[in-house]
């Protein structure tokens, strides 16, 4: 099978993957620090040389032993791996959150255990999302929506008082992603979050 011109190394596992299952690094000069750039695809937040890297903690931890990220961004870095780790995670947390907000600036999320157990109850809901720190009534949504074979995510990093912040709410105990692409999305950058949660 030929080559994908789209395909990117891992700088830690040297496997080649496409773009969107990798994390670009970018060196930037002020203050001297590398930065995850994890922005919406088809955009660069970084612009410059940049490494690749798939969000897994053996990638990362692989990255910061071997000086690999120096000799690809050719530039004099040394990194821990867990600092790469966690700040990777923060970027998928704001990624994670500007999802939250996209999908009700559609008018794709609902917001509450009822009104999100209605909509899983007519087919509407793409994936319900419940804050970490599961409360009783959130695991009740929770065991209905797995027994009926729905998507559910736990936002691992996500208090629901925090939840409730963000969208403007006093808490939030559950939410469902209407819109598929943007439920496809938060479990993606969900996952990865997971995936990096070995660091730690």
């Amino acid at each position: 099978m030929p080559e994908s011109k789209s395909e990117r190394m891992c700088i830690g596992c040297l496997n080649k993957s496409h773009p969107n299952a990798l994390i670009r690094l970018v060196f930037v000069d002020s203050p001297p620090y590398v930065a995850p750039d994890l922005v919406p695809r088809g955009t660069r937040e970084f612009g410059g040389r940049g490494a690749w890297v798939h969000p897994r903690w053996q990638c990362v931890r692989k990255v910061s032993e071997k000086g690999q990220l120096a000799r690809s961004l050719r530039q004099d870095v040394r990194i821990d791996g867990k600092w790469l780790a966690q700040a990777i995670q923060k970027r998928l947390e704001k990624r994670a959150e500007g999802l939250l907000l996209a999908a009700r600036r559609k008018k794709a999320l609902t917001i509450g255990i009822e009104v999100t157990q209605l909509n899983l109850q007519e087919g509407r809901v793409a994936l319900v999302a419940i804050p970490s720190g599961v409360t009783q009534r959130s695991a009740k949504l929770l065991e209905w929506a797995l027994h009926h074979n729905q998507n559910v995510l736990i936002l691992p990093f996500t208090p629901s008082t925090d939840l409730g912040k963000l969208l403007s709410h006093p808490e939030v105990k559950a939410v469902g992603i209407l819109d598929a692409q943007i439920a496809s999305e938060l479990k993606e950058s969900v996952q990865r979050w997971f995936d990096l949660a070995e660091a730690e």
